[in-house]
């Protein structure tokens, strides 16, 4: 590909993950003749049955890297979840903006893209802050996730053949699409034999049983955020995800859970 076309798609990519102000438009609580009554249900209705208001502050706070009083890294949920790419993480994206990232950086040393966190390194468990070599990343758009081992299980260590002491283990995985989320949350029947959510829950392996606690967890290993957030933070993601699958609907369902 030529300098100047790669140059386009970065710069076209980069701004869009530069819409942190961008904002839904707003809705009066009232019809023009002053039936406040009737204005809020055309609200309701307008908001696919969710608190508007609600709405509203799940689609800044998705969008959101600052996330005040936290102290987590500078991602926003849509960082990896990316709005121009059906909500999910591609590698021809991933690149893109690395690309873009350190061409700005000849000029501006400090430059940043909060995407590129050491969590998410190769080196990081040899590095640790330090880390900085991406290259799954940005070749196989690939996350790390940490999962605790059970008590009753231990890893091999490559280098001694013995058990290790680890007492969790890294995987790593796509960025899964938002889109009609809500479908994959529990269900009402045939329930499994074995938790921690008998009727399933979300995530491809279904252990958060709530969007509260798969918000929670994305902040928490993701974002790396080290204080408790207010309850109020993590309710209006599950109303922006709520708003997702209802226009999903209206669109008849042409937005499918990937699942990898």
């Amino acid at each position: 590909m030529r300098t100047h076309s790669l140059l386009g798609v970065c710069a076209t990519v980069f701004i869009a993950t530069l819409a942190i102000g961008a904002r839904p438009p707003a809705l009066s609580a009232a019809t023009p003749n002053g039936h406040a009554d009737e204005g809020r249900e055309q609200l309701v209705a307008a908001c696919g049955g969710e608190p508007c208001d609600a709405v509203n502050r799940g689609f800044r706070a998705f969008f959101d890297r600052r996330l005040v009083g936290l102290d987590a890294n500078g991602r926003a949920c849509a960082d990896c979840h990316m709005a121009t790419d059906d909500f999910q993480l591609s590698p021809a994206n991933v690149e893109a903006r690395y690309q873009l990232l350190q061409l700005v950086r000849r000029w501006y040393p400090s430059a940043d893209d909060p995407l590129f966190r050491p969590i998410d390194a190769d080196d990081f468990r040899l590095n640790g802050e330090n880390a900085s070599d991406f290259s799954n990343l940005r070749q196989n758009g690939l996350i790390r996730i940490e999962f605790p081992l059970p008590s009753n299980m231990r890893v091999i260590d490559p280098e001694t053949n013995q058990p290790s002491s680890d007492t969790f283990v890294d995987v790593w995985r796509s960025v899964p699409s938002v889109h009609n989320v809500a479908f994959t949350g529990p269900g009402t029947s045939n329930p499994w034999f074995r938790g921690p959510h008998p009727f399933g829950g979300y995530q491809l392996d279904g252990r958060f049983g709530t969007l509260q606690e798969q918000a929670l967890g994305a902040l928490t290993a993701h974002a790396e955020m080290k204080n408790e957030p207010p309850p109020q933070l993590l309710d209006p993601r599950r109303e922006i995800l709520r708003e997702e699958l209802r226009r999903s609907r209206f669109s008849g369902g042409r937005h499918a859970v990937r699942e990898r």
